[in-house]
């Protein structure tokens, strides 16, 4: 909105006040001047506005005219944080009656059974527990499951010999980080469950090619699935356009990444035993009865529902009892364990990058791979790469030039068919929504292919 402050005068508003706010303003009655002008007298000064008659040549005309005008408001910064509430409050769902309240409800004892469970072991690391739905309540032991998967799982691998060589391997490195460990006696509790699981290979990432990803979800006959005994907890994550936004706030940009983060967190005792799984003690036998090593988790396991809680909780944990402004900016930039810091020189960016690095060693936790926009230096160890692209929150990112790129690679062979068509739309990821121009010949072409009823 602009204001006209003289004949070619314009200015910008510097705020927007809606009618009932105006109303509280108003001290006395509006005056109605002899030009069609009215003037009121408010808190925060003069102020004018209406409809103004003005000659030009022998006809008079309506003029609608809104004059900006300065005062000083005293507006506490309480009244101010009130307003913002209100606003809030206006969008949020539960007002027009939608707040799923058993949501809310989980929400809560899910924050509950943390703050009871989170203790601290003798090494500095952060120790929880599940967050059960009901303390009686046992998982599905699914022994037979977790075998039957392992042997696809195997089968699958020794196609692969250097597949299976990895996931073997990582197995072991495992059991020497100590984040799994050999199971002695197999009924030594009343909660046992068995996770089947399998490997996601991602061969573009510089840091872990071969993932083995655990499913706490598995249904089986004999009762619920793990997944179905916890709570999830409450989303704890930023807003993904803020961070992105933000990021581009500073001249420079820092980013990293925690490292295993799920698995530097330490599982209470009497809660690992509905972590164990099936492996080999030589990978290239069969699975049977006798060639069979039972693990179990001493960390929190990736792909159990209340995983992703647990460790935000935990990391947001630490960041409140460090109370410093490191420590607030890391909070709001922070997704799941993606770190991102912005700032107005080089030596405070690397200033930050080596604090940031040093506060999550409290917790055991080891920041990596950081990338920048400019030189920097966090220690004597390789901990920066000579990348020039790499990934932001999902977004390819040009650390040379500081820019974000989108590359869309049309298959070979082209797009034949309308799935395809969708399949390549849909594929594109623009949370900041810089692609719109983009974006409307795609929906208009397909809206045509619609219309037309092609395949």
């Amino acid at each position: 909105m602009r204001g006209r402050c003289g004949r070619n005068c314009y200015a910008s508003n510097e705020c927007v006040e809606g009618v009932e706010g105006i109303a509280d303003l108003i001290i006395r009655s509006p005056i109605k001047q002899s030009t069609g002008e009215i003037v009121m007298e408010t808190e925060v000064g003069v102020v004018t506005g209406g409809t103004r008659m003005v000659k030009r040549g022998i006809a008079e005309v309506e003029n609608n005219e809104f004059h900006k005008f300065k005062a000083n408001a005293n507006i506490t910064k309480k009244e101010s944080q009130l307003r913002m509430d209100q606003i809030e409050q206006t969008w949020k769902l539960e007002v027009i009656g939608i707040k799923d309240l058993m949501t809310e409800y989980q929400e809560d004892k899910a924050l509950e059974a943390f703050q009871k469970s989170l203790t601290v072991n003798s090494e500095g690391r952060c120790v929880v527990g599940w967050p059960w739905k009901n303390q009686e309540i046992t998982p599905a032991e699914g022994y037979g499951l977790a075998l039957g998967r392992l042997r696809s799982t195997i089968r699958r691998l020794k196609r692969s010999p250097e597949l299976l060589e990895c996931y073997d391997e990582y197995f072991k490195n495992l059991l020497e980080e100590g984040v799994i460990e050999k199971i002695k006696n197999q009924n030594e509790t009343s909660r046992i469950s068995y996770l089947p699981h399998q490997a996601v290979v991602t061969p573009q990432k510089s840091t872990t090619k071969l993932r083995v990803v655990f499913d706490a979800s598995a249904k089986m006959n004999e009762g619920p699935s793990l997944n179905e005994c916890l709570y999830k907890g409450p989303v704890m994550l930023p807003l993904l356009i803020g961070i992105l936004l933000r990021a581009r706030q500073g001249r420079y940009l820092v980013i990293a990444d925690v490292e295993k983060a799920f698995l530097q967190v330490s599982l209470k005792q009497e809660d690992r035993d509905v972590t164990r799984f099936l492996w080999l003690k030589d990978k290239s036998k069969e699975a049977i009865k006798e060639n069979l090593v039972i693990f179990r988790f001493t960390r929190v396991p990736f792909g159990v529902v209340s995983s992703p809680f647990l460790l935000a909780a935990v990391i947001r944990h630490l960041l409140s009892e460090e109370n410093s402004e490191l420590s607030k900016e890391i909070a709001e930039n922070l997704y799941v364990d993606n770190v991102v810091l912005t700032s107005e020189s080089e030596a405070e960016s690397t200033k930050k990058a080596k604090e940031a690095k040093e506060l999550f060693k409290k917790i055991k936790m080891q920041l990596r791979e950081f990338h920048a926009n400019h030189d920097i230096n966090i220690n004597n160890e390789q901990e920066m790469t000579d990348k020039t692209k790499v990934k932001l929150l999902g977004i390819e990112w040009n650390t040379s030039k500081d820019k974000f790129i989108w590359n869309w690679k049309i298959p070979q062979g082209g797009l034949q068919t309308k799935r395809q068509i969708l399949q390549f739309y849909a594929a594109i990821y623009d949370p900041l929504g810089l692609l719109e121009s983009n974006h409307t010949p795609m929906e208009n072409f397909n809206s045509r292919l619609v219309e037309k009823r092609c395949l």
